[in-house]
């Protein structure tokens, strides 16, 4: 009778065992879910800034009409004078972003102004 309530004791044991060891398994995996998601999620918000940004440079590459366009056009185009200013022309975000990415590959433009 000692070893029947011995051997009861100890499957209740490994049950109990058992369901904490799966409760566990299934927070874990929970948690990784979350994560994933969480990536998910900040991929997309990063993509979302790309697009936004990309609309805008975009948005302003079709309003510019003479100064600035053109300087950038000839930025690309390695046709740009050796010294070039800037004076009198608006420069934010988007404008400096295109502007850097005109004088990324120029080797024409050696100081701005």
């Amino acid at each position: 009778q000692k070893h029947k309530e011995e051997r009861r004791r100890r499957r209740i044991e490994e049950r109990e065992e058992r369901r904490k060891q799966k409760e566990a398994d299934e927070a874990k995996e929970r948690r990784r879910k979350a994560q994933q998601k969480e990536i998910r999620q900040q991929k997309e918000r990063e993509r979302e800034l790309q697009d936004r940004r990309r609309r805008e440079e975009e948005e302003q590459r079709e309003k510019m009409e003479g100064g600035l366009g053109q300087i950038i056009a000839q930025l690309q185009k390695n046709e740009s004078e050796r010294d070039i200013s800037f004076v009198g022309i608006d420069l934010g975000s988007v404008q400096v972003r295109l502007l850097a990415k005109a004088l990324e590959n120029n080797t024409t433009c050696e100081s701005i102004d």
